[in-house]
């Protein structure tokens, strides 16, 4: 299954049990595919881009690739937590193969851990409470946000 399988249009296509990250932010619980993740890093330098979105934090250097590094949270239109070090940062893989965005970074709170997510273990699957999210739901008892990548994405080649 591709990662931009994932989507509000076409959840209903996944597969029976996805293996999956549970990424801590600052108010909300990410769920990613696992395969969706290419590293997660600490101790991150960024440098600050001008005359971009508030949430477009910066740009991280990451194997001599420049990565743009981004809040899940203003994107979503939250407030916007300051990165600060002993935060995570997660280097997404671009679900499109476009060159243009291979990878994009984006800050988290905890250390993630893994998960194997079955379709029964999702919960009162609610649709995302921000254009970031497709949907809202608790899977095992514990409330999880599944992003919308595609606009994710969007936005970021949009920012130019």
């Amino acid at each position: 299954m591709s990662v931009a399988q994932v989507n509000k249009k076409n959840k209903s296509t996944l597969p029976r049990e996805i293996a999956s990250l549970v990424v801590p932010l600052e108010t909300k619980v990410l769920l990613l595919p696992n395969v969706s993740v290419a590293e997660i890093i600490t101790k991150v330098a960024f440098k600050p881009v001008n005359n971009k979105p508030d949430w477009f934090l910066g740009r991280v250097d990451w194997r001599g690739v420049s990565v743009p590094f981004v809040s899940f949270e203003g994107l979503n239109g939250e407030r916007i937590e300051e990165y600060s070090q002993g935060k995570r940062v997660l280097i997404i893989n671009g679900t499109r193969g476009d060159v243009q965005l291979p990878f994009y970074a984006v800050q988290a709170r905890g250390l993630p851990r893994l998960m194997r997510v079955r379709s029964g273990d999702i919960q009162n699957e609610v649709e995302g409470s921000g254009p970031a999210e497709c949907f809202q739901a608790y899977i095992l008892g514990q409330e999880v946000v599944v992003p919308d990548l595609d606009y994710i994405e969007d936005r970021i080649l949009n920012a130019g």
